[in-house]
């Protein structure tokens, strides 16, 4: 039986030695595929078969409050949807959130998708990142550079080396994102 689960990890400078930590909020149901907000407040999850879930897999929100993680709360029907959703990423500006969703509209498989904030509070509806980005096979894991520029991702698919490829994918001067271009060997 294969249980996920959320850990942190912090050095102890003085004793020269890590600890490791459950996140509070564990459950029976897996906990995985997480990012953090750039300003250490938010962390975002993945969280499959919960009981006030949408679908398989949904995007659940804690932060920190007097340096204690809050309960999670599922994201609600902007971010998740009926089908598969996980692999949250924060864009450089933390007003941004790309994550992976087999949810219809998009190109087949698990594709990229992202929301912005609009207002304090209030997202915007899902955006495909688009044809140059997803297609057919599976796009997942979507990892932001700290250039906000660049986006680096994993696909399956028959174009790839192995199961699943690296991908990379610029922003144009358009502000589109441009043709993806597997990675390579190693």
């Amino acid at each position: 039986f294969e249980q996920e689960d959320i850990f942190f990890a912090s050095f102890d400078s003085v004793a020269k030695v890590w600890k490791i930590e459950d996140f509070p909020h564990n459950t029976p149901q897996n906990e995985g595929a997480h990012a953090i907000s750039p300003d250490g407040n938010y962390l975002i999850f993945t969280s499959c078969n919960r009981k006030d879930g949408f679908g398989s897999c949904d995007l659940y929100l804690s932060f920190r409050e007097n340096n204690m993680w809050s309960v999670p709360t599922n994201m609600g029907p902007v971010f998740n949807s009926a089908a598969w959703d996980g692999h949250p990423c924060f864009g450089l500006d933390g007003l941004s959130l790309f994550f992976s969703s087999s949810r219809p509209g998009g190109m087949g498989g698990r594709d990229i998708w992202y929301v912005y904030q609009i207002a304090a509070g209030k997202w915007s509806n899902p955006v495909n990142a688009g044809p140059s980005v997803n297609t057919a096979d599976n796009e997942e894991s979507p990892f932001i550079h700290f250039d906000g520029q660049t986006m680096y991702f994993m696909r399956d698919g028959k174009g790839g080396l192995g199961r699943y490829d690296l991908y990379i994918s610029r922003k144009g001067l358009d502000g589109k994102w441009q043709a993806a271009e597997n990675l390579g060997a190693p």
